[in-house]
């Protein structure tokens, strides 16, 4: 913890833009963030979004219709997710 007051965010930008002003400011109304790491971040949370149905979705689907109870179909889909191929590629 820092002691630093939270940074609200500016009506002048976009989602991105807004992350990244929130993050590095400091509360400096005159920060602009870099256009092309907020172009970056912006493509990486619309690649996030686009996953629709991913492994471990469709693994938590396929259990929970074929009658499994929740807990099951949970520990699936979470063994789904591990690995490098899938949750572990944004390490």
């Amino acid at each position: 913890m820092t002691g630093r007051r939270p940074v609200l965010p500016s009506s002048n930008l976009s989602y991105s833009e807004n992350f990244l002003y929130m993050l590095d400011s400091l509360g400096d109304e005159s920060y602009k963030p870099n256009p092309r790491l907020a172009r970056v971040l912006n493509i990486l949370i619309i690649l996030h979004a686009e996953q629709e149905m991913n492994c471990y979705i469709a693994a938590a689907r396929h259990l929970t219709s074929s009658g499994v109870d929740v807990y099951t179909a949970l520990a699936k889909a979470d063994g789904a997710l591990y690995g490098p191929l899938h949750g572990g590629v944004n390490e």
